[in-house]
């Protein structure tokens, strides 16, 4: 199995800007027109797309300022569809393919830093790795520890999964302990299923340690 990249999101970016950047158009209404078909599609093109392709001819890179502006705009498609009673539910099976191939094309001209870079603290790390997804990527993230079960004993542990699914050991106290509940929950965006996370229960009432190991290495527990 092919050895998969840890993706990992930071608080802050520090990236510097040597020349002036273009600037995306600033629509009026933000969140955009999500009623509109040409939301999913044409706008895409016309305000993102060829803005980067027009960087990236003039520059021979597109700037990090005008990276991170556009993501933190398309941010909100993503963020959007999550919500339980989306405005997005118009988009059909034919929307939804131009809606991806397009998204694809855009985010040649991202790079995984200019999404990391990305608020955390207004831009959730599935909706970040949503928009990695386009770059096919061998990837996932580190292992988060985010809930506790007092009255069953039971940590939560979870991840993303870009690719193929890596190995998985656990160690309690030193000791392989089985999941006593785990699942792959598809994540979904416009019809389509970008990645995956893992999410694991596991037992560890009056234990000292914990330890995951994925495709055989010790991964750490944030």
């Amino acid at each position: 199995m092919n050895k998969a990249t840890e993706i990992k999101f930071t608080k802050s970016f520090h990236g510097e800007l040597p020349r002036p950047a273009p600037q995306v158009v600033q629509h009026k209404e933000l969140p955009f027109d999500w009623k509109d078909r040409a939301t999913y599609g044409d706008l895409l093109v016309r305000d993102y797309l060829v803005l980067l392709e027009n960087a990236y001819s003039q520059h021979g890179e597109v700037p990090v300022a005008l990276q991170r502006q556009v993501v933190g705009q398309l941010q909100l498609y993503f963020a959007t569809d999550q919500r339980e009673r989306a405005p997005t539910v118009i988009v059909n099976e034919a929307m939804a393919q131009r809606f991806h191939e397009v998204m694809r094309q855009i985010m040649r001209f991202v790079s995984s830093a200019a999404v990391a870079s990305l608020d955390h603290s207004r831009v959730s790390a599935e909706v970040k790795h949503a928009l990695l997804s386009y770059k096919n990527l061998e990837a996932r993230s580190p292992v988060a520890f985010d809930a506790y079960d007092h009255d069953q004993g039971l940590v939560r542990l979870s991840y993303y999964i870009h690719g193929s699914k890596p190995g998985e050991e656990f160690f309690v106290d030193g000791r392989a302990t089985q999941p006593a509940f785990a699942k792959y929950r598809a994540c979904n965006f416009f019809r389509r299923i970008l990645l995956r996370q893992r999410i694991v229960w596991l037992p560890v009432a009056a234990a000292d340690s914990l330890r995951v190991h994925l495709d055989g290495r010790q991964v750490p527990v944030a």
